[in-house]
C-alpha cells in the first residue's frame, strides 16, 4: 500500500476513534454532571422562537417568562394526571393478578392436568407430562409472587431516589427561568470567551444541529404514524374497544427500541389465550409479527432518507449506540452520525 494512503488511513482511524472516545466520556461523565442546567437551557431555547413569533420582538423577557410559567403548569398537570392514572392502573393490576391466576390460569392448568391423567393409560410418558404441569403451575405462582415483589421493590427504590430527582427538576426549572430572563446576555458572554474562528464554527454547528433535530423529528413522526395506523387497523379488525386510543398508546410505547409493541401485545395475547379468547390472542401475535417486520424494514430507510444516510450506516449506528449507551444511544446514534457527516461536508 502507498505510504501516503497508509498515513491517511491511520489518521482517519485516529480521528473517528477520538470522536467515539469523546462521545463516550461526554455521555457517561460530563453530561450527567450538567444535565439539569442543559435541560433548562434546552427548554428556554425551544420556547424562544414561539415567543418571537407571537410578540414580534416586544417585551420579550415578560412574555417569555409568562410562556415558560404556563409551559411548566401544563407539564405539571400532564405529569400529575399520567402518574395518577399509572399508579391506579398498576395498583389495580397488582390486586387482580392473584384473582386472575385463580380464575383463569389455575383452572386451565388443572384442566390440562386432568387431560394428561386421562391419557395416562394410553401414553407411556403421561407421568412425565403430569410432573411438568405441576412444575409449571408452581413456577407460574412463583413468577407472579416475584413480579409483585419486584414491583414493590422498584417503587421503594424510586421513592428513595425521589429527592435527587426532585432536586434535579428544581434546578432545571430555576435555571430555565434564569437563562430565559437573560438568554441573549448569557449566550453572548459564553461565545465572547471563544476565539472568532470558533464562534463562527459554533454558529454553523448550532444551525446544523437544529436542522438535524428537525429532520429526526420528522423521521420518527413518520414512524409513529405508520405504527399507529397499523395498530389501529389491526385492532379494528380484531374488534377491540377504543382501538384508536389503545393504538396511539402502544405506538408511543413502540418508540422504545428494546421493548416496542411486543412489550404490550405479547402479554396481552398470553392473557387473552388463558382467558379463552384464542382468536384475539392469535390476532395480536400476527399483528405484532407484521408490525415488527414492517418496522425493521421501514425504520432504517425512513431514517436514512430523512437524515441523508445509507440504511446500512443507520442500522450500524443504532446497533453500536444501543450497545454503548442503551436505549438513548440507539435513538441518538443516527443523529450523531448525521451530524458528523454534515460537519465533514461543511469542513
Amino acid at each position: 500500500m502507498d505510504p501516503q494512503k497508509q498515513k491517511q488511513f491511520v489518521l482517519q482511524l485516529l480521528y473517528y476513534g477520538s470522536i467515539l472516545a469523546l462521545l463516550y466520556v461526554l455521555f457517561y461523565y460530563v453530561i450527567p454532571l450538567f444535565l439539569p442546567f442543559l435541560i433548562g437551557f434546552a427548554i428556554a431555547y425551544i420556547l424562544r422562537p414561539i415567543v418571537f413569533r407571537f410578540t414580534q420582538g416586544n417585551h420579550i423577557r415578560l412574555y417569555s417568562t409568562a410562556l415558560l410559567f404556563l409551559f411548566y403548569c401544563f407539564l405539571a398537570l400532564l405529569l400529575f394526571i399520567a402518574a395518577l392514572k399509572g399508579i391506579l392502573l398498576l395498583q389495580d393490576l397488582m390486586e387482580q393478578l392473584p384473582a386472575f391466576y385463580q380464575q383463569y390460569i389455575a383452572p386451565y392448568l388443572a384442566q390440562s392436568d386432568l387431560q394428561v391423567s386421562n391419557l395416562s393409560k394410553e401414553l407411556p410418558f403421561a407421568d412425565i407430562l403430569h410432573s411438568l404441569l405441576i412444575q409449571l403451575q408452581q413456577s407460574l405462582a412463583s413468577f407472579l409472587s416475584k413480579l409483585t415483589s419486584s414491583f414493590l421493590y422498584t417503587i421503594s427504590k424510586l421513592m428513595l431516589s425521589l429527592p435527587n430527582i426532585l432536586f434535579a427538576m428544581f434546578l432545571s426549572i430555576v435555571s430555565s427561568f434564569f437563562i430565559n430572563a437573560d438568554y441573549q446576555g448569557i449566550t453572548t458572554a459564553i461565545t465572547s470567551k471563544l476565539p472568532k474562528a470558533w464562534r463562527v464554527k459554533l454558529l454553523r454547528t448550532s444551525k446544523l444541529v437544529k436542522t438535524t433535530l428537525k429532520q429526526m423529528a420528522k423521521a420518527y413522526g413518520i414512524l409513529l404514524l405508520c405504527t399507529f395506523l397499523q395498530l389501529w387497523l389491526g385492532l379494528v379488525l380484531l374488534k377491540v374497544h377504543k382501538a384508536a386510543l389503545i393504538a396511539f398508546g402502544i405506538a408511543l410505547f413502540d418508540m422504545l427500541p428494546i421493548l416496542g409493541c411486543g412489550g404490550i401485545l405479547l402479554p396481552w395475547a398470553f392473557v387473552s389465550y388463558i382467558a379463552g379468547s384464542t382468536k384475539l390472542a392469535v390476532g395480536l401475535l400476527l399483528l405484532n409479527l407484521i408490525i415488527g417486520i414492517i418496522r425493521s424494514i421501514l425504520e432504517p430507510k425512513i431514517l436514512s432518507s430523512k437524515l441523508g444516510q445509507h440504511p446500512f450506516v443507520t442500522l450500524i449506528a443504532m446497533y453500536v449506540g444501543g450497545k454503548l449507551f442503551g436505549i438513548c444511544g440507539m435513538l441518538l446514534a443516527p443523529f450523531v452520525c448525521m451530524l458528523i457527516q454534515k460537519l465533514q461536508q461543511e469542513n
